[in-house]
């Protein structure tokens, strides 16, 4: 079974100003989960021009792709602006729990881990 690709003139093109968050959020889960970083990233940095950065969809994503290229410096931050935009998503204390061990912080990313299973005891960190 072969997968379509996204339209590349869709992405190309900066995002119309009537382009809804949820528009948005579906094309860069989509771009995220086929591993279309590149085009991704590119889309995140057309909607930061636009105006539209102040989401915190592209900001976890793009903290998500830093992590996987290797940033892990540059994703903690922006898995930080993630969680002081939404405090009570705890998947933003989770990932930034991950980073922290990946920083080699081992007791800090376990008490973040802890804080983030307080917040929703029947998760699975």
């Amino acid at each position: 079974m072969s997968v379509n690709p996204v339209p590349v003139m869709s992405i190309k093109k900066k995002p119309a100003g009537n382009l809804n968050k949820s528009k948005t959020n579906w094309l860069l889960y989509l771009l995220f989960s086929r591993h279309e970083f590149a085009q991704c990233l590119e889309f995140i940095d057309r909607l930061a021009l636009d105006g539209s950065d102040a989401s915190e969809t592209p900001l976890y994503i793009k903290g998500l792709i830093s992590r996987m290229s290797g940033n892990i410096s540059e994703s903690f931050d922006l898995l930080k602006k993630c969680h002081a935009q939404n405090e009570h998503n705890p998947e933003y204390l989770k990932q930034i729990a991950r980073a922290l061990y990946l920083m080699g912080k081992p007791k800090s990313a376990l008490e973040v881990a802890s804080e983030a299973l307080k917040s929703q005891p029947h998760d699975w960190v």
